[in-house]
């Protein structure tokens, strides 16, 4: 017999932690629940919600954007390569965090996680396992969360999203 497919969405408001540095495993630290100090709409850019970030840590700490954006009424810039114009983006990791209730019935499936896309790469964390890692502008990818999960409990997902890459454009 087959079983029906469910999709359970997990869009909506995440807590969310900013830090200019990239991801490093070896360290094996993900932040603590404390670290999250904003709540980020999911899906989306962090870009367009500076406005959360004004009165959060990492503001205050500082944050890094684009260097080589210049801005438009700076154009024509005369024979030199034009610097990106794109956006003055904000460089680093986003931390993204968010609990769910798995179902009982979970344990008999195949449960995956889909991301539709990411801006640059991103790491997946469950209950504190590592998951996978995807590099891939704006690719979607999937992960299964079966090793990590637990059916009928509360569940821990962190996905970190850097992109701060420089050996990709």
């Amino acid at each position: 017999m087959e079983q029906e497919r469910r999709i359970v969405s997990l869009d909506g408001e995440w807590d969310f932690f900013y830090r200019m540095e990239g991801v490093d495993r070896s360290d094996g630290c993900l932040p603590t629940a404390g670290k999250y100090d904003v709540r980020m709409p999911v899906p989306g850019y962090w870009d367009d919600h500076w406005e959360r970030f004004r009165y959060t840590d990492a503001w205050s700490r500082g944050c890094r954007f684009n260097p080589e954006y210049r801005k438009i009424d700076e154009f024509p810039l005369g024979l030199t390569k034009p610097p990106d114009a794109s956006l003055p983006f904000l460089v680093g990791t986003g931390w993204y965090r968010r609990t769910f209730q798995a179902e009982e019935d979970w344990e008999e499936s195949c449960v995956t996680l889909h991301i539709g896309g990411v801006t640059m790469e991103a790491w997946i964390w469950l209950n504190g396992q590592w998951i996978g890692h995807h590099v891939g502008h704006l690719t979607p990818f999937e992960f299964s969360l079966n090793e990590a999960l637990k059916p009928g409990q509360e569940n821990e997902l962190i996905i970190a999203v850097s992109n701060t890459r420089t050996d990709r454009t």
